[in-house]
């Protein structure tokens, strides 16, 4: 949870949910703010644990994502916010993660 809490922005509330789009695991999502660019930023913070998830599967692994969004794009890949796919250890995952 430390790499998850981390990339989180201090004092920014936000919900946990489950992941609508490919039902991989479950996400923490930051409620919007507006940064010093004028840009509206959202981090999404992805744990994509569900091995018979096709998402997990093209990825070759469980992992986190770290995902920062600004006026409701994800940051492109040659931003310095692209967001990493993190391997979890899949012995690190219990019954109930995703």
């Amino acid at each position: 949870m430390g790499l998850a809490q981390d990339f989180l922005d201090p004092g920014i509330g936000g919900r946990f949910e489950v992941n609508k789009q490919n039902q991989s695991g479950v996400q923490y999502i930051q409620n919007p703010y507006v940064d010093d660019n004028g840009r509206t930023v959202v981090k999404r913070v992805g744990f994509d644990f569900n091995p018979d998830n096709k998402h997990v599967q093209n990825t070759g692994f469980p992992h986190l994502n770290l995902q920062t969004q600004f006026d409701g794009k994800p940051a492109g890949k040659n931003s310095p916010y692209h967001d990493p796919h993190i391997p979890v250890e899949p012995t690190d995952i219990k019954k109930n993660d995703y």
